[in-house]
């Protein structure tokens, strides 16, 4: 799975809005990811704040706070 894949799949199964740090840590944790590398917080972080960049209602996740 991509990042972007897992971070629907973790939310999807916690029901709750979560970090990027939370996102990733239960991705690597239920093996959601194809590719984890060195650092997957920051990864996953980018690529959830470019989805989020495009603007709301252009893709899956929206910022709900600073």
């Amino acid at each position: 799975m991509t990042f972007t894949e897992a971070a629907l799949e973790v939310l999807q199964r916690m029901g709750r809005e979560m970090h990027a740090r939370e996102i990733a840590e239960k991705a690597v944790e239920w093996d959601l990811l194809s590719h984890v590398g060195k650092t997957p917080v920051q990864t996953m972080s980018a690529r959830i704040s470019a989805v989020v960049a495009k603007g709301p209602g252009k893709g899956p996740f929206v910022r709900v706070r600073p």
